[in-house]
C-alpha cells in the first residue's frame, strides 16, 4: 500500500526542520568542527530527504 503523499511531504519538512535547527548559525568551519554524533545525524537526516 502507498502512503499518503501529505505524510510523505511532512517528513521531508520535520527532516528539514531538524537539520536547520542543527545548523542554525553555524559556517562551513564550525559545522566541519562540530562533534561526529551530530554531523551523522545530519547526514543521515540527508540521506532520508533523498530517499524521498
Amino acid at each position: 500500500m502507498q502512503r499518503d503523499p501529505r505524510a510523505c511531504l511532512w517528513d521531508v519538512r520535520e527532516a528539514a526542520l531538524t537539520i536547520q535547527g542543527f545548523v542554525a548559525g553555524l559556517d562551513a568551519t564550525a559545522y566541519a568542527a562540530t562533534p561526529p554524533l551530530l554531523l551523522a545525524c545530519v547526514q543521515a537526516l540527508l540521506q532520508e530527504l533523498g530517499e524521498f
